[in-house]
């Protein structure tokens, strides 16, 4: 049950210094079906807590100021009650912007919020007001993951094209619902691309590849040019990441798993340099090393974001 609202893809990241990284979370002591959002130094440390409900919250998303935070509130595992909220970088001022909603990003100026409908993409304003679809499901099926460029000219976002049942791919269109294309094409039967994140520069998109066949599947986080050349692999993983506001580091997180039930008992976040791929660093320490106890739950952190700060 936990894995169904665990994020399973990132949120996108807008240029700045590097700040607070915000992620979905579950403390030692809970059941792991209670998810809260947390911020934490890049560097790791003391956890702060933001959220306190008793319905999960998940799927962080900074505002290009650093000063705001854009998340899911789910009614219990009843996803299609899910609702987007917006808090105050310290968690105060929580109030909803629109039901139902899932996987809300801010614009650059910070004044609108493009987010995902069951059947489509679209952008509201923080209070609710001037809804307007973007893409429609009767041209793209399974839309998720909408992320605005740093100049708020387009959206990245993944999709299955119609009248493939399979093979999610990297799609952009610009903000207004024009120009709609087509960025990877997973060259596999059962192959996907998703959970895409800008570079801040906005040149280049991050995103999850798995390339799946008889043997089953390889996944590792790619990175390709917006006009969809040049793709090329960056790290093995089970979840997307994305870029650090500086763009000189990434942040991505690890499940850990029992080998028996293939329940979740730990998850953490971590992160590597871009382009280079080393130097990890772990940011929280709930699967120490990368070890599992298969007896117990120890700890979530997933679906990092990363906090922009204005430069100077």
């Amino acid at each position: 049950m936990l894995l169904a609202i665990v994020p399973a893809t990132s949120l996108a990241t807008y240029p700045g210094r590097n700040g607070l990284i915000a992620y979905t979370g579950s403390e030692r002591s809970s059941s792991g079906s209670r998810l809260e959002i947390f911020t934490i130094p890049p560097a790791g440390g003391s956890p702060t807590r933001l959220t306190h409900n008793n319905r999960p919250d998940t799927s962080p998303a900074w505002s290009a100021d650093g000063g705001k935070i854009a998340f899911v509130r789910s009614d219990g595992y009843r996803n299609h009650k899910s609702a987007v909220w917006i808090m105050q970088a310290d968690g105060h001022k929580q109030h909803l912007v629109t039901r139902p909603g899932f996987d809300p990003y801010f614009s650059p100026g910070g004044g609108r919020i493009v987010f995902t409908l069951p059947h489509s993409i679209a952008t509201v304003g923080l209070g609710g007001d001037n809804l307007r679809r973007v893409v429609l499901g009767s041209r793209i099926r399974s839309i998720g993951n909408p992320r605005y460029s740093p100049d708020g000219k387009r959206i990245a976002f993944d999709g299955v094209p119609k009248g493939n049942d399979v093979n999610p791919s990297i799609w952009i269109v610009h903000a207004d619902g024009s120009h709609l294309r087509r960025v990877t094409r997973p060259p596999q039967k059962y192959g996907y691309d998703e959970g895409p994140d800008w570079r801040p520069d906005g040149r280049r998109l991050i995103f999850l590849h798995s390339d799946c066949n008889e043997r089953g599947c390889e996944q590792a986080v790619y990175s390709v040019r917006a006009d969809g050349s040049r793709q090329r692999r960056i790290a093995g993983a089970s979840y997307s990441g994305v870029y650090s506001p500086t763009g000189n580091r990434a942040a991505l997180y690890f499940l850990g798993w029992d080998t028996i039930y293939q329940n979740v008992r730990c998850a953490d976040v971590f992160t590597i340099t871009a382009p280079k791929r080393s130097d990890r660093r772990a940011v929280t320490h709930n699967c120490p090393h990368g070890v599992v106890d298969p007896t117990r739950f120890t700890g979530i952190a997933a679906g990092p974001n990363w906090q922009p700060l204005p430069r100077g």
